[in-house]
């Protein structure tokens, strides 16, 4: 069943962190009161009236038995007919609607919303190519995924050499803390994390240890619980919805003059501040603090571990866990980011990449319009 409800602040807010309520910035709001919102009960098809007519899921999931849109996915209309009808999965679903033939978004007043939305679907657009994951048959060989001997990764590691290996262990730290991070596939080389510039919790580990590894230190990798409680924080609301209430988290630990340390670089200090502010109890998590005889790990102070190590709880590799299949797509990705995205603004640039690519449009209509 399909119910048309009346808009409101709380569906206003859940259309904010949709993808392209992120790219519209401060036309998010008024784009989201020019359409509807849709309720569909457990396993009711979506009804579509108009083949102009855009979509965003605002909670739950929508699609088929292989594919789905998850909250703040967007599609239009034409393109959800291939497999058939889609229907909502599990609980129920928020769809937002708009009709890009009514006469209110195509009223000459609107041309600026117009605009604004073809330069969020553009922005959304790029920023799931650049994220975009290395196909099955290129996957990279699971032994291969701490490449310390990448040219690349010698090369950062040199360029982060201290005067003792402490000075070394901590400048790696901080080089791995300073990376923004992402929710993202995890079956990537340490060099491609590098190159990309932001990562996750697995991704990150294996960066920062195959940094060490290139700079003889040793270092391996700890396995510890992080709750919903807490990562959710940094998630849109509607996303906490469908995880479970606890993950796996992984983080690198490294031995500096034969003790070892817990060195979890994988939030940076913007994520970190937003942990805090939303539970003050974590305040000594800020600032980031990480040395000699000082191990850095929000998880061992959330569940009251020994943040120094032993050798058996450090793990030598990933390669199992990396290796895993994602259950998300690259544009369920994108919109798991929205609510990191604003806290570390990361991906706004791409705005800018889509006015670029805009501005060529926009100039021969206006030319054709004056011919």
């Amino acid at each position: 069943m399909n119910t048309a409800l009346t808009l409101s602040n709380q569906y206003e807010a859940l259309f904010r962190d949709t993808t392209l309520g992120f790219y519209l910035d401060d036309k998010a709001d008024a784009i989201f009161r020019l359409g509807s919102v849709t309720k569909l009960d457990t396993d009711a098809p979506l009804v579509n009236p108009s083949p102009y007519r855009l979509f965003a899921v605002l909670q739950g999931r929508l699609g088929h038995a292989t594919s789905w849109h998850g909250p703040g996915n967007h599609f239009m209309a034409a393109q959800s007919d291939s497999q058939g009808p889609l229907t909502a999965l599990g609980d129920t679903v928020l769809v937002w609607h708009l009709d890009l033939a009514s006469d209110a978004w195509q009223a000459p007043g609107a041309m600026s919303l117009r605009r604004a939305m073809t330069l969020a679907m553009l922005a959304s657009d790029a920023a799931c190519k650049s994220v975009a994951p290395v196909p099955d048959a290129q996957l990279p060989d699971k032994t291969t995924l701490c490449d310390y001997q990448h040219p690349a990764i010698q090369k950062c590691a040199r360029q982060l050499k201290g005067n003792t290996q402490a000075d070394t262990a901590r400048n790696i730290f901080y080089f791995v803390q300073a990376i923004p991070y992402r929710f993202g596939t995890w079956q990537e080389t340490a060099s491609t994390t590098l190159a990309k510039g932001v990562g996750m919790c697995t991704t990150k580990a294996n960066l920062q240890v195959a940094l060490c590894r290139a700079s003889n230190i040793e270092a391996g990798y700890i396995e510890a619980p992080l709750e919903l409680s807490v990562l959710g924080i940094i998630m849109p609301p509607s996303w906490r919805l469908l995880m479970r209430s606890s993950f796996k988290h992984y983080y690198a630990a490294m031995k500096i003059n034969g003790r070892w340390h817990s060195a979890d670089a994988t939030f940076n200090d913007d994520v970190c501040d937003a942990f805090v502010e939303a539970n003050p109890e974590f305040a000594q998590l800020v600032p980031v603090t990480f040395a000699e005889g000082f191990p850095y790990s929000p998880s061992a102070l959330m569940n009251q571990t020994d943040p120094f190590l032993s050798d058996e709880e450090v793990l030598p590799h990933l390669e199992e866990e990396m290796s895993k299949k994602s259950r998300f797509s690259m544009a369920h990705f994108e919109a798991l980011n929205t609510a990191l995205d604003r806290i570390q603004s990361v991906y706004m640039p791409l705005v800018n990449q889509a006015q670029q690519q805009f501005q060529p449009v926009e100039t021969a209509r206006r030319e054709e319009l004056v011919a």
